[in-house]
């Protein structure tokens, strides 16, 4: 499972394990669209919630700590697509104000 190239995820970001506010660097546990596998998940970005989808590129390390992790080097935000999928992101409370 741990690889040297370069590799697109996507999935749920189901939990945010760790932030640093001065530099903005992540640790989170992402819940794999394709098989449901929940993965470790590690890098920098601004303002990342649980419940937003993503798709991530990065590449497969292992941490002699903490086991694989995948290492994010670019992070997109996904806007849902279907009428279930804006219905559920509506309904996270991602969105203050909003309930359904």
């Amino acid at each position: 499972m741990v690889q040297q190239q370069i590799d697109t995820i996507k999935g749920i970001l189901s939990k945010i394990v760790y932030r640093n506010p001065d530099n903005d660097y992540f640790i989170g546990r992402l819940l794999k669209e394709e098989n449901n596998q929940q993965i470790t998940v590690v890098g920098y970005t601004l303002d990342i919630k649980p419940g937003e989808k993503i798709s991530a590129t990065g590449r497969w390390v292992n941490s002699k700590k903490y086991g694989p992790q995948f290492e994010i080097q670019c992070i997109e935000v996904m806007v849902p697509a279907t009428e279930e999928g804006i219905e559920k992101y509506l309904g996270s409370g991602l969105i203050k104000g909003i309930v359904l």
